[in-house]
Formats: C-alpha cells, structure tokens, sequence
C-alpha cells in the first residue's frame, strides 16, 4: 500500500473531512481524493461514505484505521532507529503541550530550541492535558508538556519539571473583597474552572472541599486565559495559576488551602526516543525548577 495513500486515509478520518486533510498536508483536494481513490482501488473496498458535507468511515474503513495507524507507527520508529545511528539531530519532532503550559513555560525554549536545531521540523500540538497523554499512548507525537495526573497509564513515563501553585482569585471590584468570613462567603458566587474531566479542576475540587469552599454553580471555559478574563470582568471567582495574578485581580491567602500543580514532560516507555526528542527534553530539563 502507498504511504501517501494511508497519510491522506488517517488525516481525513481524523478531521472528517477532505479539504482539511488537504490543507493540514500542504496539498490540493483532488490530489487527497486520488490518493484515497488509488488506496480504496488496491483494497478492493470503499473506505469513506460522503453524506453531504460529512465524511464517515465505513466499515471497511473502520477495520483499516487500527492498522494504517500501526503501519505507520512501525515507519516512523525505524526512521528514528536509522536516523538515532548518528549524532545529527535533525527530522520531524511533534509535541504535545497545554495552552497554559505552551503560553507560559515554553516560548523561550522553543525559541532557542529552533535557533539551535534548524534542521528539525517542529510540530506543536495545542491540546488539553489529558489529550496530549491520548496522543503519546497512541504514538501521534513523541513527548507531551502536561499536568501530570496522579495516575498515569502503565506505559508512559512522567519527569515532573515545575510545580505551578494555585491561588483563589477575584476581580478587585468583587463583592467578595468586602466580605470577611471566607471562604464561605465564596460559595454563594459561581466559580469558573477547567472541564469537570481534566487533572486541574479535579485537584481544585478536592482542594477548595478542605476548606469548605464548593460553590453553588459552576461555569466552565477551554483555557486558563480565558478563565483569567472573564474573571477579571467580574462574572466569578476561580482558582487560577499564582504566575497569572495581576492588578485587575485580588489574590486570598486562605488558612489550610493548598492547591500547586505538577507540570512535566511524558514519553513511552515502550517507543525510541529521536535525537530531536532527546534534545528538546535536555532543553527543557535546563529548566527545571
């Protein structure tokens, strides 16, 4: 089989769609069309159903996936083995990192790390914590910059890097910087946190549940900057990142709240690490906290 036929087949099964797929390979549609065309010829088997401006697999397609995957995989481990023999650190590296974490840890690493290594092509990957661990497990990039979890899956190794404390913050305008009996007064305002499902809102759950502090209503937003405005605007209260505090904000050193997350590289325990992957971790092991 082809491996610009199993790219093209991977890519628009994971954006469900054609013209994405065309636009995140650099090519045109037709060429990503004739490629699945030619693949679904070698099969012998329809791989997509197109149901207006929606792109299903088929079931043929659904038992290809598992195994385009693998192929692939298997590809890019030999070329890391083959390329590993010498010492130029060169290639295709993809990371995964958090947009907290990539905003506000990572610029100045990336910076001298593409200064540094010009011939490695730099993949990063924005995505939640607990996705960018998905995309180690599944092989779709090398290391992961995270929230570490308390449990990991069995075959993924963790290196903390920083702790990142937490602090309960408010808008300085708050009606709650007025207030004297916290933290119960902070239940009766909405709290804005991460989704319910990700390491950071559990371990603020767990931590504002020592002090009594679980509030009436809970709202959420996709990231840590967008939680610090709507914040700042007065719309609730959070626990945010003591790094992201400014003016606009009023910081509550609360008695027996302790809430620091671990920040930290990932990689499989099981997969060769590339040069490039090597030297990124160095990089950022420089700085370590």
């Amino acid at each position: 089989m082809d491996l610009h036929g199993l790219k093209a087949f991977l890519m628009v099964a994971e954006e469900g769609s054609f013209s994405v797929a065309a636009e995140r390979l650099l090519v045109t549609q037709p060429a990503i069309s004739k490629r699945i065309a030619n693949l679904e010829t070698d099969l012998g088997s329809k791989l997509f159903n197109r149901l207006g401006n929606t792109v299903l697999l088929t079931e043929a397609g659904k038992v290809l996936l598992p195994h385009a995957h693998k192929i692939l995989l298997e590809i890019t481990e030999a070329k890391k083995m083959v390329a590993n023999l010498g010492t130029t650190i060169q290639g295709e590296l993809t990371i995964a990192t958090s947009h907290h974490i990539g905003l506000h840890r990572l610029p100045q690493s990336l910076q001298k790390y593409c200064c540094t290594y010009p011939e490695v092509q730099l993949h990063v990957k924005f995505t939640d914590s607990e996705q960018g661990i998905k995309m180690v497990q599944d092989g779709t990039c090398e290391v992961a910059v995270v929230t570490l979890p308390d449990f990991l899956p069995e075959k993924i190794i963790a290196e903390r890097l920083w702790k990142d404390p937490m602090v309960i913050m408010t808008a300085t305008h708050h009606p709650v910087t007025k207030k004297k009996n916290l933290p119960a007064e902070l239940t009766h305002y909405p709290i804005i946190l991460p989704a319910e499902t990700t390491s950071t809102s559990i371990l603020i759950h767990k931590s504002l549940e020592a002090i009594g502090a679980t509030a009436e209503r809970t709202e959420t937003a996709d990231s840590f900057e967008t939680i610090r405005m709507l914040v700042t605007a007065g719309i609730g209260w959070s626990v945010l990142p003591a790094s992201m505090g400014n003016s606009s904000l009023h910081c509550y050193n609360i008695s027996g709240f302790q809430c620091t997350r671990n920040l930290g590289l990932l990689h499989h325990r099981q997969r060769i690490l590339s040069n490039a992957a090597l030297a990124f971790m160095d990089m950022l092991r420089d700085k370590k906290e």
